[in-house]
């Protein structure tokens, strides 16, 4: 029987921590390894990591990623416009939905793409199931007391579950809505059928869950990257009896909406480099850079904004 209240939770970065390691080590990688020239491999992972962690794309699904990227960095030119505008057309994305592409298309981009995927799930799939955040199990037990607990995620579902049950957390979740099952909002959507939206909430650590929440009418309690075992300790302790009792009134919304984008909007990312390095000199002329600090140790220190 479906309970009164309804949270919907995010994994990667926001339940698992698992958004740092997948992105460096799998998704940065791949891309280097099947988009890169050798020459650019560096700037190509530092600018997966800038739009996928550092910037109000966190947490972006893997294949629009790619789009934004691929523009970005200019590479693929011939071909990549007709892969942008299938991000832009389309609402599921999965290696089944682009190995239907392929059969219909003899644009290269789209084999590429797929090879690029099957690639981050083969180097993810071998790495250590990473742990949930503090806080996060004690938290859903809280929450599902009186809420039926749904996973919302951009990320595939094999991963899910197996982070989710290699955590102790699978039994806790009513439903699984991944990548393959269509966009953030539009998995909310098929939630909220039936359902208050004055009693559902989705918990998340990017902009795309907080714009997916409000799209379809939902509260949001942010999981704040950096400090996401405070954000899900100050959820278990104090937020998660104010839902439940008498809601998020505006005036507490809006002062969480503050806190996801003073995250990403007026924080500073750190990047460091060797003295010598070629890529120091991009940094002169960006204007969100606030800093340059060169240590003895001929390392330098950047500080940006992220916006």
């Amino acid at each position: 029987m479906a309970k009164e209240y309804v949270v919907c939770i995010d994994s990667d970065g926001c339940a698992i921590d698992s958004m740092t390691v997948k992105h460096i080590q799998g998704f940065g990688q791949a891309f280097v390894e099947v988009f890169v020239p050798e020459d650019r491999a560096e700037e190509g992972l530092e600018k997966w990591k800038e739009i996928n962690l550092f910037s109000k794309t966190r947490g972006i699904n893997r294949f629009k990623g790619l789009a934004l990227i691929l523009e970005e960095m200019d590479l693929e030119k011939e071909t990549r416009g007709d892969y942008i505008q299938w991000t832009k057309d389309n609402h599921k994305f999965s290696n089944t939905e682009i190995e239907k592409v392929c059969k219909t298309t003899t644009n290269p981009i789209f084999e590429k793409a797929l090879r690029w995927s099957r690639r981050v799930n083969e180097i993810v799939e071998a790495l250590p199931t990473p742990k949930a955040f503090k806080y996060v199990k004690e938290c859903i037990n809280k929450l599902h007391e009186k809420a039926d607990i749904m996973v919302v995620s951009s990320a595939n579902r094999k991963a899910i579950e197996t982070e989710w049950t290699d955590n102790g957390i699978i039994d806790i979740a009513s439903q699984i809505f991944s990548q393959s099952d269509g966009s953030k909002s539009a998995c909310i959507e098929m939630i909220k059928e039936g359902r208050n939206p004055e009693k559902m909430i989705m918990l998340g650590d990017a902009p795309g869950d907080m714009e997916a929440a409000f799209k379809t009418g939902i509260h949001f309690y942010p999981i704040i990257a950096g400090e996401e075992e405070k954000s899900w300790k100050e959820l278990l302790e104090t937020y998660a009896d104010i839902f439940f009792t008498k809601g998020f009134d505006k005036e507490l919304q809006d002062s969480l909406v503050e806190k996801m984008n003073n995250k990403f909007y007026e924080t500073t990312q750190t990047v460091e480099l060797i003295l010598h390095s070629l890529d120091i000199y991009k940094y002169f002329f960006d204007d969100k850079v606030t800093e340059i600090d060169i240590n003895p140790d001929t390392k330098i220190f950047i500080q940006k904004l992220v916006i």
